[in-house]
C-alpha cells in the first residue's frame, strides 16, 4: 500500500479540481486506511514539500455561520454535496491553467445554480411568499451571474484569439 503522502501525490496528480479540499481528500483516504486524524494527515501532507497549501475559501464567513446559530449537522450536509470547509491543497508540480480556471468557473456555477434548484424543489411546504421570493431572486442573481461568466470568458477567448491573429508572422 501506498504511504499516506504518496496515496495524496497520486490522487492529486489527477484530481479534476487541482486545488482541493483537504478535508475531502482525508475523508477519501480514511475509507481505505484508518486511524489518521484530520490535523494529522494536514500535518503530514504539510510536512512533505511536495504538497503547497492555500488558506480556507473564506474562514472568517464559515465562522461566522456557525456562531450565527448554523448547526454541524448543516456542515456535514454541504460536506455530503461536496462543498468543504477548510484549507486546500495542490501539488507544487501541477500548474493552474487558464483552461482549468474556466473549467471550473464552469462547473462550480452550473453545481451553484443546480444546488439552488433543488433547494426550491424540496423547499418547506409551510415556506412564506417573502422566503420563497427571496429564494427565487437568489436564483435569479446566480443565473446572471453564470451569464456574466460566460460572457467573460467568450470576450477573454476573443481577445486572446485577437492577439494571436496580430502577433502571428503567417497572418500579416
Amino acid at each position: 500500500m501506498l504511504s499516506l503522502t504518496d496515496w495524496a501525490a497520486t490522487i492529486l496528480e489527477s484530481h479534476e479540481d487541482i486545488i482541493v479540499p483537504v478535508k475531502k481528500l482525508w475523508v477519501e483516504y480514511c475509507k481505505k486506511a484508518s486511524g489518521v486524524s484530520l490535523e494529522d494527515f494536514t500535518r503530514i501532507l504539510r510536512d512533505d514539500a511536495r504538497f503547497e497549501f492555500m488558506p480556507d475559501v473564506n474562514p472568517r464567513a464559515a465562522r461566522e455561520s456557525v456562531d450565527a446559530g448554523e448547526s454541524p449537522e448543516s456542515a456535514g450536509e454541504m460536506e455530503e454535496i461536496g462543498f468543504f470547509a477548510g484549507p486546500r491543497v495542490k501539488l507544487r508540480s501541477r500548474a493552474i491553467t487558464p483552461a482549468h480556471i474556466e473549467l471550473m468557473l464552469k462547473k462550480h456555477t452550473d453545481r451553484m445554480i443546480a444546488s439552488l434548484w433543488s433547494a426550491y424543489d424540496v423547499r418547506p411546504a409551510d415556506m412564506s411568499d417573502a422566503e420563497e421570493g427571496d429564494l427565487m431572486e437568489l436564483i435569479a442573481r446566480a443565473k446572471e451571474l453564470q451569464l456574466e461568466i460566460e460572457d467573460a470568458l467568450r470576450e477573454a477567448k476573443s481577445r486572446a484569439g485577437e492577439m494571436g491573429d496580430t502577433q502571428s508572422p503567417a497572418r500579416s
